[in-house]
């Protein structure tokens, strides 16, 4: 519950949500919001303020034992509007109303302690206050409460549990909870995956406004999930959600517009959108915009520039952006050419199974890049191949390219080949999109 207190001195309207109430069909029919805004101290549109009058009577009625009164000097402790804020004592009058019984302190409490927020994080704490309001039918308790189950925190993991914790707060409209339950049905967590109805509970959240199952609604009309495939109604929703800020829909958006679905194709367009989402740290945004950077697809090409944006997913543990950062550290591409760091790269991302990193990594083995610090020189009549020096270090090659052929990624004739090459010159490595006899080294 939130309550609005108008400060409006001398005015007949009063204080308080009657006054409130008033005071905004006054402002409705005067047309002159902003001035009336303003003769109460603020700057855009009705923000709540309260009197001291106002804060000093709520503190007599708290310490009376009221409940409601110190919920709301929580909240206003909380928010900091009407006094300082003060973490510490929103959780102190939270407390005193949520040992009454006050459903929404206890479900307050309850996200302070989830989240650590002016006291020590603790996961029990948390569900235990948020298990006494879901008892009570407190539907943003009951969504959160499923949460903790769905992560294990504070309660042992349990998919089905946080299911149907997750289900009574959606039957009640909360967004929240209805795109959770959505997610459940879509990857088959807690419940039998069921597409249809996956996108049943996205659309209940989504018209409510909900940015994130307005985005994986986009998504589902894209990969044709539950819904027919339809990539115009795909970017209409996608654009609602990224107009909200959401990173992952700017970042679908700008996929979009990248490959023409849904929307004309526009290289501009593709990096404004996924500029948006890259500056909130989307990782896979970060990396499609360094790679128009890189060929100056609707961007000016700077090679540097798409090392930086890179070089962000590869610090955030992205294996795509860590295998494509040691090409760049091996080509001196937007970075000096350092093969050493490139190797660096290439097993953060072979740890993580990146196939391609896989065969980099054996290949910088295979050719004793790793130790001497530079990468194969070329060689006459080897077209794009490298010439062959004398393995420094042979044995380590076979194991990460095994790995890589095993993710079939790879074949292994090209392992066996990479280790006994026919010839002076040691055999092409290609990505698996590209064709065969372009590359040395895979990219």
């Amino acid at each position: 519950m939130f309550r609005i207190a108008i400060c409006f001195p001398n005015s007949a309207l009063g204080h308080g949500p009657a006054g409130a109430t008033r005071l905004i069909r006054f402002v409705a029919m005067s047309g002159r919001s902003v001035p009336l805004a303003a003769a109460c101290g603020l700057l855009v549109g009705l923000v709540a303020c309260s009197p001291p009058g106002d804060v000093e009577s709520l503190r007599a009625a708290a310490g009376r034992g009221d409940a409601n009164a110190q919920f709301e000097l929580g909240t206003m402790a909380a928010e900091g509007r009407g006094v300082p804020r003060d973490g510490a004592a929103a959780v102190r009058w939270y407390r005193l109303a949520a040992g009454q019984g006050h459903a929404s302190a206890q479900t307050r409490l309850g996200m302070i302690y989830a989240a650590g927020d002016g006291v020590g994080q603790d996961d029990a704490e948390a569900v235990r206050w948020l298990r006494l309001a879901a008892d009570q039918g407190q539907a943003e308790a009951q969504g959160r409460l499923g949460m903790l189950y769905a992560a294990g925190r504070g309660v042992g993991q349990d998919a089905v549990e946080a299911t149907r914790w997750v289900r009574r707060a959606a039957d009640q409209g909360n967004a929240e909870a209805q795109a959770n339950l959505g997610f459940a049905y879509g990857e088959g967590r807690g419940v039998a995956r069921d597409d249809a109805e996956a996108v049943r509970w996205y659309r209940l959240a989504a018209d409510q406004g909900h940015s994130e199952a307005q985005g994986r609604l986009g998504m589902m009309h894209a990969a044709g999930r539950g819904v027919p495939r339809d990539y115009a109604e795909a970017v209409r929703w996608y654009r609602l959600a990224a107009d909200q800020g959401d990173a992952q829909a700017q970042a679908s958006l700008g996929f979009a517009y990248g490959e023409g679905r849904g929307v004309s194709q526009d290289d501009a367009e593709a990096a404004r959108w996924l500029h948006l989402a890259a500056d909130q740290g989307h990782a896979i945004a970060q990396i499609q915009l360094g790679m128009l950077y890189m060929v100056g697809a609707g961007v000016a090409q700077d090679a540097v520039e798409a090392a930086r944006w890179i070089r962000l997913a590869a610090d955030r543990g992205h294996a795509v952006a860590q295998g494509q950062l040691g090409t760049m550290y091996a080509d001196g591409v937007g970075v000096a050419q350092d093969s050493v760091e490139a190797v660096r790269w290439f097993r953060l991302a072979a740890d993580q199974g990146h196939a391609v990193a896989q065969y980099n990594l054996g290949f910088a083995y295979g050719e004793g890049a790793a130790l001497r610090g530079t990468m194969p020189r070329r060689c006459a009549g080897c077209g794009s191949r490298p010439t062959r020096a004398t393995p420094l270090h042979r044995l380590p090659s076979v194991s990460p390219m095994r790995r890589a052929a095993v993710s079939g990624r790879i074949s292994l004739r090209r392992i066996r080949c990479s280790v006994s090459p026919p010839s002076g010159c040691p055999p092409r490595i290609v990505t698996a999109s590209s064709p065969p006899a372009t590359r040395s080294r895979a990219r």
